[in-house]
Formats: C-alpha cells, structure tokens, sequence
C-alpha cells in the first residue's frame, strides 16, 4: 500500500539508494547494453547443446556482476550530484 499526502515529498538519501531504487531502469538499461553482456548473448544465439547452457548460466553471472558494476557507477554519479546537505 502507497499513501501521499497533498504536498509531501519522495527523498533516498545516498546514491545506492537512488540506484536501486529510483534510477533501476537506467542500471538494467546499461547492463543489457554492456559489450561484455552484448557479446556473450551473441555466442548464446549460435550455440548448441550443453555449449549453450554452460554459457546461459555464464551469463547469468556476468549479468549479476556487471550489474553491480553499474550500481556503483549509478550510485557514484547521483553522489557527485547530490549530498545530504
């Protein structure tokens, strides 16, 4: 359940916050459009067999990684923006 109050405001305090949460669209965008995670999904598309699900659950953990990845970089740009005072 979401209440609001006419004239209240929305606020996360810290950039890990605002990645998770406010900017997690922009964090999946750049994941899927990371050339790590581009190329992988390439060699997935012309594999077979146990080929491809050794891949398929390489890239499930490259997708966590880099993920994280840009978390951070998410997170590091909303803090050189934005500080608590």
């Amino acid at each position: 359940t979401v209440l609001a109050l006419e004239g209240s405001f929305a606020s996360v305090l810290g950039g890990a916050p605002a990645a998770a949460v406010v900017f997690a669209g922009d964090v999946n965008s750049r994941t899927a459009n990371d050339p790590r995670i581009r190329d992988l999904e390439t060699h997935i598309t012309t594999a077979a067999g146990t080929d491809r699900a050794a891949l398929t659950a390489e890239l499930d953990e490259l997708r966590a990684s880099v993920r994280a990845e840009k978390l951070g970089e998410v997170a590091a740009e909303f803090d050189r923006v934005h500080s608590i005072q």
